[in-house]
């Protein structure tokens, strides 16, 4: 009976190393100008997450630039303001993992008590690194059905990646865990045991076989980033699976959940000639909580989950009939007596295929 506990908190302190210099946090810059293109410095810039409250304030340089980073992922409002200019808000900003975002603003001539409130693009180009990579966001980590609920096998949904090959029924790393399966992924051509998987920037890889060192719960998950291609080298790998844990936030909230696999819901296997299904049992329940435990600055968010695994499997034997015990293996391919062996190693067939008693040892015959 297989029964891991995931608690990814727990597991992320004893089992992750961390490398230097390994963010999963975002960013958003942008510059400010007048109607007529030009730059307007000093103005009031200031990005709030909508989920923790959580703001940042900072004013832009004599350029119009402003930039935020290490920001969480999440959902995001820009307030931007100056003297002479209306007010401009910008709402629904969705920053991802290792996101570099751009916002660009334009005030309008006008009181400052006046406001022009307008919708972030929903997907905006990358033109500040070579970064190739695809976001995993939460709709399909909840809502897709896993056997398993792994998240790697979420990875597969990405152009160029697969799972490892599977080598009598196993990989390499399911041999090394408990026959889990899922533990690694192959990004574009490079091998399942070269990826590194990351942990809010804290490196979750079993060195010896390249497996995942950490199986967070699914509700945990906030999103994570599949990167390849041209990253910069402090990554120190050709694939990244960076994930991001999730936060609590002002609004509490909480799930339970129980996914159950038994014999009653399964079809027989082909090979179970008895007629009857094994019994088979697979439960994976927990659940999840958080919120604030103080407004806007302090939040928690608390998760574990159980796998109880109750299997049984047939096998398929052949056994010989009485005949054959007793020498009578007529039908079978030529059976050679070995007590007849020349010079040449030339042996004679035993009459009829069927080997005498008296060949047979007494132990045999028992």
């Amino acid at each position: 009976m297989f029964r891991p506990v995931s608690a990814s908190l727990l597991l992320a302190l004893l089992m992750a190393v961390e490398l230097p210099g390994q963010t999963t946090y975002a960013s958003l810059r942008g510059t400010i100008n007048d109607p007529s293109g030009a730059t307007i410095s000093s103005a009031s810039v200031t990005v709030t997450n909508t989920a923790t409250g959580e703001a940042r304030q900072m004013l832009a340089d004599s350029a119009g630039n402003f930039l935020f980073p290490q920001l969480p992922v999440g959902r995001y409002e820009l307030v931007v303001e100056a003297t002479g200019f209306q007010r401009h808000t910008v709402r629904d900003i969705i920053l991802q993992v290792d996101a570099r975002r751009q916002e660009d603003v334009v005030l309008k001539v006008g009181d400052v008590n006046q406001q022009v409130t307008v919708e972030a693009l929903a997907a905006t180009v990358n033109t500040t690194n070579a970064t190739i990579g695809e976001v995993i966001d939460r709709r399909p980590i909840v809502e897709l059905p896993l056997n398993g609920r792994n998240f790697l096998q979420l990875a597969q949904l990405t152009p160029g990646t697969v799972p490892p090959v599977l080598q009598n029924g196993e990989d390499t790393t399911s041999s090394f865990n408990g026959r889990r399966t899922n533990l690694t992924v192959a990004v574009s051509g490079t091998r399942h045991v070269s990826a590194a998987y990351l942990f809010d920037g804290v490196l979750g890889r079993e060195e010896f076989y390249g497996a995942v060192s950490v199986q967070p719960t699914l509700e945990g998950i906030a999103e994570f980033k599949i990167m390849r291609g041209y990253f910069s080298p402090e990554y120190q790998a050709p694939a990244v699976v960076s994930v991001v844990s999730r936060s609590g936030a002002n609004e509490f909230n909480g799930a339970v959940w129980e996914f159950v696999r038994n014999n009653t819901f399964d079809a027989r296997n082909t090979f179970d000639l008895t007629g009857k299904i094994p019994p088979f049992r697979q439960n994976q329940f927990g659940g999840s909580f958080g919120g604030r435990i103080i407004r806007n600055k302090l939040f928690f968010m608390a998760n574990a989950e159980a796998l109880r695994t109750r299997q049984s499997f047939s096998q398929n034997l052949l056994l010989p009939t009485t005949g054959m015990l007793g020498g009578n293996l007529s039908g079978f391919n030529p059976i050679y007596d070995p007590a007849t062996a020349n010079a040449q190693n030339v042996k004679t067939l035993f009459p009829n295929n069927v080997v005498p008693a008296n060949r047979i040892s007494a132990f045999s015959q028992k």
